[in-house]
């Protein structure tokens, strides 16, 4: 009897030596977890923090662009002091190639146009005019082949006491000729050219008498 008494004794105390071993590894693991985790938290907690860093600086260094750019803009403006537009007077006015009305036609400007103004020049050439009335043009035969209105721009060839000799380039007649007075004409020479851009971005030249700031 004593010696199976003392049989479950040892039996029991093995077992309990073998749970206690096993709570013991259950709270390491326990303790384990619970580390991680909170190395888990402070990472988080870490970024988040970084994170919030980089979105502030962009923001900041936007706002300062656009302030920046802000100010740029309306320096420019009062520097100016006056308005970089005009409005085109005229009905038809040729759109130059360059400051000269012997340059390349690239169309016309109508009548009310806005534009705006790149540049200026002052010609020094007293050979161009511009018509102040109705100019009857003859071809090489002496015939009348058409009649030009004023405000058109024509190059003078030669002069003559108080008369000067014209001609106009026709895109159907050719070269054309009038002999006509002083006062029939209106010499560009110490009249400026603008430079200008039209709404759809195209640009040309336009004497300055069509054009109004």
């Amino acid at each position: 009897m004593r010696r199976i008494f003392y049989s479950g004794l040892i039996l029991t105390s093995i077992l309990f030596i073998g749970c206690d071993k096993d709570n013991k590894a259950k709270e390491l693991e326990l303790k384990e977890r619970e580390l991680e985790l909170k190395e888990k938290e402070l990472q988080l907690a870490s970024n988040t923090s970084e994170t919030g860093q980089e979105n502030t600086t962009p923001t900041e260094s936007a706002t300062a662009t656009t302030t920046n750019n802000s100010a740029s803009t309306a320096g420019t403006i009062d520097n100016y002091g006056y308005s970089n537009y005009g409005t085109i007077t005229g009905s038809k006015v040729i759109i130059r190639a360059s400051y000269t009305t012997k340059s390349k036609n690239k169309g016309n400007f109508y009548k009310g146009e806005s534009v705006e103004i790149l540049d200026e020049y002052y010609p020094t050439n007293d050979r161009e005019a511009i018509s102040r009335k109705e100019i009857h043009l003859y071809d090489n035969y002496g015939r009348i082949a058409y009649t030009l209105v004023s405000g058109k721009a024509v190059e003078v060839l030669s002069q003559s006491n108080n008369k000067y000799n014209v001609r106009f380039v026709h895109p159907d007649y050719g070269k054309l000729t009038a002999t006509v007075n002083a006062s029939d004409l209106e010499f560009i020479s110490g009249d400026k050219w603008y430079h200008v851009r039209r709404n759809n971005g195209q640009t040309g030249w336009v004497y300055s008498k069509f054009l109004r700031r």
